[in-house]
């Protein structure tokens, strides 16, 4: 049998079953994790899918009203992820996502033009 020298500078790697048992036990909550974000992307998918379909039906909609509509829920939703609102104290600018003023902890003056969908 023939033994090789470690290199030197070389560290031996050390696994303690306790880091190796949460590391196993994380990769399986994320591999969950995607796993229901996967099903509820089908499921919304589907729901989208069904619903087009009836409204195509109806005659109420078509493919180029679809598309504009997408182009314009996709701007408000930019539009709204850079929204600022002054401080009611110190007048300083804070994005509308904060609850208070990032600068000295005051009430921000006005309201987040939010999505009917933020609370899903």
């Amino acid at each position: 049998m023939m033994f090789f020298p470690m290199p030197q500078g070389s560290k031996k790697v050390n696994t303690n079953d306790a880091e190796v048992g949460k590391l196993a036990n994380d990769t399986s909550e994320q591999a969950d994790r995607l796993k229901t974000l996967e099903n509820k992307f089908t499921r919304l998918s589907t729901l989208t899918e069904a619903l087009w379909d009836i409204l195509l039906e109806k005659g109420e909609l078509d493919e180029h009203l679809l598309k504009a509509r997408i182009q314009q829920v996709a701007q408000e939703r930019e539009d709204r992820k850079t929204e600022k609102l002054p401080c009611r104290k110190c007048g300083m600018q804070n994005a509308a996502s904060k609850p208070a003023c990032i600068y000295c902890g005051g009430e921000l003056d006005g309201e987040l033009n939010e999505s009917p969908f933020a609370g899903l």
